[in-house]
């Protein structure tokens, strides 16, 4: 079974108004711009959208060295609490709760991190891994589940394909294969998205101050 066409309709219309990455190693900042700016535009809160500084320096992005999540909860929950949002990172995920995420709308579409062999595996890049930094750990944007498939965003498409191409098809990936590349050979890859924070009533605002 292969993606659906419904679901290759809501890859096409969502990834329009992506970002591509132009500077190498920039998968994960740039892959961090279009969740969050997706979500802004599925909930009508353009003020939620940042800017690619801002996503660089969330994930302390060096062009040598790659980026890191290790302060982006730190950087970016300020600003997302004011619009009742936070970070997550997980790294103890399976595929249904992967899926549970894409599927639901107070989330953003989740980051994913892939082991290098990623890059060797996908026909229409030439690089190979060692090359332009590619070493590093790739970051990809799931969109859509089947029995068999994942559809894949891939911010780094643009280096191998031109533009039209790039944005409408997306990356399809055996299921088995991404969870290989996804659960890594040593160390767990892991999993960034945006999730809506609980409401807190004013009974439970009190009721912390009173501890």
């Amino acid at each position: 079974m292969t993606i659906s066409q419904e679901q290759r309709s809501t890859y096409q219309s969502k990834v329009s108004e992506f970002t591509h990455q132009r500077d190498i190693n920039t998968c994960l900042p740039v892959s961090l711009l279009n969740i969050i700016g997706e979500l802004a535009d599925s909930t009508g809160n353009d003020e939620l959208s940042i800017d690619l500084d801002r996503a660089k320096d969330a994930v302390d992005y060096d062009p040598f060295m790659g980026s890191s999540t290790e302060f982006v909860g730190e950087r970016l929950d300020p600003h997302l609490a004011d619009f009742n949002y936070k970070t997550v990172l997980d790294r103890a995920l399976d595929l249904d709760e992967l899926d549970e995420i894409i599927q639901d709308p107070s989330c953003s579409y989740p980051i994913v991190e892939l082991d290098s062999r990623y890059l060797d595996w996908v026909d229409a890049y030439e690089v190979q891994a060692g090359m332009s930094g590619t070493l590093q750990p790739h970051t990809v944007v799931p969109f859509g589940f089947n029995d068999e498939s994942i559809l894949l965003f891939d911010p780094m498409l643009e280096y191998h394909l031109d533009p039209e191409r790039a944005s409408s098809n997306g990356i399809e990936i055996p299921k088995p294969l991404f969870y290989e590349y996804w659960s890594g050979e040593s160390v767990p890859r892991w999993t960034l998205w945006i999730e809506q924070q609980e409401q807190q009533t004013f009974d439970q605002i009190d009721t912390r101050g009173d501890e």
